[in-house]
């Protein structure tokens, strides 16, 4: 079952970083990048401690201007001319000017053949203005406690209660929220199930909800119930929290290794 990350990077054509990039992409990652010229790509810096590498403050360098309407059109063109090759389309929005209010309309049509997976992400830059509500239609939607929290200004709803009202909003067959430490929750039409956290020893959390998103949306659109579908997705973000930031990728070894050790 192909599955294909949408859309593809920005590159702009000062301070890029294309070699940089491609460089740290695996092998079968077949990029497809729109330019944008006479802006800086964005770049973010964090700055941690030394010892345990936990974020003191993130700063962005760069651009996040919203795409032009040529842009846009040029993007629409691309994923337009790829889209039936696919079952999955992934969408990893995190705020940063590509997904237009086009680019949405587009992604989400009903009508068309690949399944879609959300994850619309909250940061201090975008806080307040960058919801999941943004998106008329999903099959697959993750997001944070505190995303979801935020989506519906509600400080007192639990999870599943949080889940079940993106369900209604905007037409998603199953949500899964992430409570950190506390592991999951994943939700359907039918029942709402928790899945505790499966992390011992954290080095590093970025990437975790990412590897979460990418696994559990898999295994949900490939038929497997809600309830595994939140295990594999704590696997992977357990996994995640092991190494630095994105330096490395779980492979299928490091996946099947960890949940023999987990079971037995």
């Amino acid at each position: 079952m192909p599955a294909a990350f949408w859309p593809a990077p920005i590159i702009c054509s000062r301070n890029s970083y294309k070699d940089f990039v491609c460089r740290s992409l695996a092998e079968n990652v077949r990029p497809w990048f729109l330019n944008r010229e006479g802006r800086d790509t964005l770049v973010k810096r964090r700055q941690v401690e030394n010892n345990y590498f936990r974020k003191k403050s993130e700063t962005y360098y760069g651009d996040e201007s919203m795409l032009g309407k040529e842009e846009e059109n040029e993007l629409i063109r691309y994923l337009g001319s790829v889209a039936d090759g696919y079952d999955l389309i992934f969408i990893a929005d995190y705020g940063h000017g590509l997904m237009t209010p086009g680019i949405i309309d587009f992604v989400s049509g009903q009508s068309r053949k690949p399944k879609i997976a959300v994850n619309v992400q909250v940061n201090s830059a975008n806080k307040g203005f960058h919801l999941i509500t943004r998106y008329p239609f999903a099959d697959f939607v993750s997001l944070t406690q505190f995303e979801a929290k935020i989506a519906f200004c509600d400080k007192e709803s639990g999870p599943c209660d949080l889940a079940k009202k993106l369900m209604e909003e905007i037409g998603a067959s199953a949500v899964a929220i992430t409570l950190g430490r506390k592991g999951s929750i994943t939700s359907d039409r039918i029942s709402c199930h928790s899945t505790p956290g499966f992390s011992k020893q954290v080095v590093d959390t970025v990437g975790a909800g990412d590897a979460f998103f990418s696994l559990a949306a898999l295994s949900y659109v490939s038929g497997f119930d809600i309830e595994f579908t939140g295990f594999v997705g704590n696997l992977a973000g357990a996994l995640s929290t092991t190494y630095i930031g994105n330096k490395s990728s779980i492979t299928k070894n490091m996946f099947l290794s960890f949940a023999q050790t987990l079971l037995s």
